[in-house]
């Protein structure tokens, strides 16, 4: 919600906007008129992304590591493991290793995704 306070002439104005959702990064300008005051305001939506703390992880059959993810701006993350009778991968991002091999666990999150590789032994 962007809230807008205009003051002329010991007149005072709140105007409230409330914007849902962004189609794509960049800068706009809302202008707003009331009567013969007009106030202009700047919106810049930043690019998302998705960065990982690490990019791939080591680990026995049986054995789990989590994904830690931080998507910006924050959103849902979603996992998913290229092949599962490898590597296994919850909704929360924790990885189980299930027989030796490799796999790859795409995290997704505002149409930005990143590849986290793992191996077992």
């Amino acid at each position: 919600m962007y809230k807008i306070n205009a003051t002329r002439n010991n007149t005072s104005c709140t105007i409230k906007m409330y914007l849902k959702g962004a189609k794509k990064h960049g800068k706009t300008t809302i202008t707003v008129k009331v009567g013969n005051y007009t106030k202009k305001v700047v919106i810049q939506v930043k690019k998302p992304s998705l960065k990982l703390a690490k990019s791939s992880a080591t680990i026995k059959k049986g054995k789990t590591v989590k994904i830690k993810a931080t998507a910006t701006p924050s959103g849902k993350v979603t996992y998913k493991s290229s092949n599962k009778k490898v590597a296994t991968v919850t909704a929360k991002g924790v990885v189980k290793g299930k027989k030796k091999g490799t796999a790859t666990i795409t995290v997704t999150s505002n149409g930005v995704s990143k590849k986290f590789k793992v191996k077992v032994k």
